[in-house]
């Protein structure tokens, strides 16, 4: 026994498991750690059996709080079925046809947003189709009052207390940057009226949810409102946020739908918090703007959502240098709260995931070990980060082939889309055929078995668990195995180098599932290969070996480690530079006279067309997202449209010369050219050039210049950015410039 004044209680135990997870240090009850399981009314229509990983029958609410679920994220869509609004648009009725919901048009739709009449006649589209759900998961009040129910009556099962986010989309169907479609009870009435119908429907819906049990911890009054919300569109039909003549309706709806939060708290002596859930956390400095915007017109909330999927939305660290912005924020004396609301959490219910092979720092095996790491790291992170919440998406999106009525339950996966939508969100649905559709409905499952592999249909993961075993660790009994590689940094090598594996590392640190780092040997191949898309759409893979590395570019080299007696492929990212670079400070890791505006070496001319606004250049500093190294040359216009343009000039003898760099951003409509041409008067005439368009983030495109000098010359070689919008942004790194 210990001294007298020791307690241990079951909880200091780590679980005994067939998983390994660490104890996530600072974790208490007041982080929502859960998942958006919205679908979950469809699913439960098929009749399927849910277990636990023991094979148990149970509720899929107890089987979710056994296993440490302690919160539940639930969509709301106002009426999301085919209503006579719908039928009347069909018939050409002027009346059912506003402008506020035709901005969507896509497909084969007629130019007043409507099908044509042979497309109607084809579909049958009549009477008949009154009251059939949009599809997608029936998330209606009704409906969501019935989970909340369930949750309510599974939590006096249990003992447990699962609480609830409520996520009201604010429209019939999804709400998205792509899309903020009016309810249809709403249509036609203007800001003031639409202020009142957003308020009352949001307390009167808590409160009936509210009244089954059920805890309310927090409310997103909109989803991923980046630009617009409740019909009002707050943007200008391109990639600015909130840069439209919807802006202050936009806001007006949030200031009553948070009223209608603070009305539900009132009544109810609940203490839910209202969320504003904004997406693309990647974005530099997004969401710090998103938010002062909304402090400046006095919207009141308490949190900021934002959705993060990775690689899109980044990694860990980026999300965590964005979110420290807000969280700097002094919001009438105290600090906003933060919270992922979406995520995804790797895996899938289409097979076993037992072992898988290691890949790169934050990205796992598709594994059971390897999706409770990538929750239960995350999840670290976020604690230490100070974030409330941790939502995974979708998290139960089983196939549909079980429905007994295929008609009442067109479509159940958030992906599938019943042609009864297609009036109403055209831009979502193009076609009122159920021909090219899957009656069922389709997807897979973050946590539980699609039936596809060994286990039951139904049946939860091992990997659910995480969720209880992270409060307290735990150990397994089964063989240790990699998880994933520690990154190294991109291995440069010299063009005409002969023995280019002897700058190749010997070995790589391995991550094993029990937390173990292990420096283990690796082979490198001489022969590359290339593995095909898992899928028809999927592009193929391609590993390059060390043959292949003769010419400058970028090469994934694939090697061998043997672990357990187990071969396993990894790769390795490498550089091959030419053996001289003549340009200067080529990476910007070297700040020029003026600091973080200038790079040595570097001329700057930045020009804004229209004169108004600012825009920043950031080199000589820490860059985010510089390709490689801590630095780059970030391009930013706040206000105004940007044409800037960054060279050297540079002495060259004859020669063949090649210039290159990489660069990216927005994926607006910039345009981007890099350029050789003659400096002065004398020598080779030069005028070459190379154009290309940024297209996302972390999406690096690569131009190359080729030219010729025939006597020596002065050559000014660079890049020029043009941004006929604003709040355009981009990366430029990594130039060189080499002779044949």
């Amino acid at each position: 026994m210990g001294p007298a004044d020791e307690t241990i209680t079951i909880t200091d135990i780590p679980y005994l498991s067939n998983i390994w997870v660490d104890k996530v240090e600072g974790l208490t009850d007041d982080f929502l750690r859960g998942m958006d399981i919205s679908e979950i009314a469809a699913v439960k229509a098929t009749g399927v059996v849910f277990r636990d990983s023991n094979g148990v029958p149970k509720d899929v609410f107890d089987i979710l709080g056994e296993a440490g679920v302690n919160a539940i994220r639930i969509r709301v869509w106002n009426d999301p079925y085919f209503r006579q609004w719908d039928l009347n648009r069909v018939d050409g009725d002027p009346n059912n046809d506003p402008a506020d919901h035709d901005v969507y048009l896509v497909g084969d739709l007629a130019a007043n947003g409507t099908f044509t009449t042979e497309q109607i006649a084809a579909a049958g589209v009549d009477e008949s189709w009154l009251g059939m759900p949009y599809g997608a998961g029936i998330c209606d009040p009704a409906v969501v009052k019935t989970i909340a129910q369930q949750i309510a009556d599974s939590n006096a099962r249990t003992g447990k207390n699962i609480r609830m986010l409520i996520d009201f989309h604010y429209s019939d169907f999804w709400a998205d940057p792509e899309r903020q479609l009016t309810p249809k009870a709403w249509i036609g009435t203007n800001a003031d009226q639409r202020a009142v119908l957003i308020r009352e429907f949001t307390r009167d819906s808590l409160l009936d949810f509210a009244s089954t049990g059920v805890t309310i911890a927090a409310v997103q009054i909109g989803n991923e409102i980046n630009h617009g919300v409740a019909g009002f569109h707050g943007y200008d039909n391109s990639e600015n946020d909130y840069d439209g003549d919807g802006l202050a309706d936009a806001y007006e709806m949030l200031k009553a739908a948070s009223a209608g939060v603070r009305e539900f708290n009132q009544r109810s002596g609940q203490k839910a918090d209202v969320v504003i859930h904004f997406t693309d956390p990647q974005e530099l400095d997004g969401h710090k703007k998103r938010v002062e915007g909304l402090l400046a017109a006095g919207v009141d909330f308490d949190t900021l959502g934002t959705s993060f999927y990775t690689p899109n939305h980044g990694v860990i660290p980026d999300l965590a240098r964005e979110l420290a912005k807000v969280q700097a924020i002094n919001y009438n004396g105290k600090k906003l709260k933060a919270m992922v609301v979406e995520t995804g959490a790797g895996g899938s219910g289409t097979g076993d995931m037992e072992t898988g092979s290691p890949v790169n720092e934050w990205s796992y095996s598709s594994s059971w070990q390897g999706q409770a790491l990538n929750i239960r790291n995350t999840i670290d992170e976020l604690v230490k980060m100070g974030v409330s919440g941790y939502f995974i998406w979708s998290a139960i999106n089983l196939k549909g082939d079980r429905l007994s009525t295929a008609e009442q339950y067109a479509a159940i996966g958030w992906s599938s889309f019943a042609r009864y939508c297609a009036i109403y969100d055209p831009n979502g649905r193009n076609s009122l055929s159920n021909a090219d559709s899957v009656p069922y409905g389709s997807g897979s499952s973050s946590f539980f078995s699609d039936g596809s592999g060994t286990l039951p249909f139904g049946m939860a993961f091992p990997s659910l668990n995480v969720f209880k075993y992270m409060v307290t660790g735990s150990v397994s009994d089964k063989e240790d195995y990699p998880m994933n590689l520690i990154n190294t940094e991109t291995v440069i090598i010299f063009q005409n180098i002969d023995q280019k594996t002897d700058y190749m590392p010997e070995k790589v640190k391995v991550n094993f599932a029990s937390g173990v780092v292990s420096d283990v040997p690796i082979v490198w191949r001489e022969t590359g290969v290339t593995i095909p898309g898992a899928n028809w759409w999927e592009s193929p893979t391609v590993y390059h070996g060390m043959k292949d590395l003769t010419a400058i570019g970028d090469y994934n080299v694939i090697g061998d480690i043997v672990v357990n007696g187990r071969q396993l492929s990894v790769y390795c990212a490498v550089t091959v530079q030419p053996d001289v670079n003549y340009v200067q400070n080529p990476g910007f890791e070297e700040a020029g006279e003026a600091g973080g505006e200038s790079a040595a070496h570097w001329t700057f001319v930045n020009a804004l067309k229209d004169g108004a606004g600012a825009d920043a250049l950031h080199c000589g500093k820490a860059t985010p997202n510089p390709r490689t190294g801590s630095f780059g040359c970030v391009f930013e216009d706040q206000n105004s449209e940007l044409d800037m343009t960054a060279y050297q000039i540079i002495r060259l003898e004859p020669g063949t010369y090649h210039f290159l760099g990489y660069i990216q951003g927005s994926g607006a409509a910039n345009t981007v050219t890099f350029f050789a041409e003659s400096a002065d008067d004398n020598g080779t005439a030069i005028n070459a050039a190379s154009a290309t368009a940024t297209t996302g983030w972390v999406q690096w495109k690569n131009p190359v210049v080729d030219f010729t000098v025939s006597s020596a010359t002065n050559v000014k070689v660079g890049y020029r950015v043009e941004c006929p919008g604003t709040n355009n942004w981009g990366t430029a790194d990594d130039f060189i410039l080499y002779k044949d």
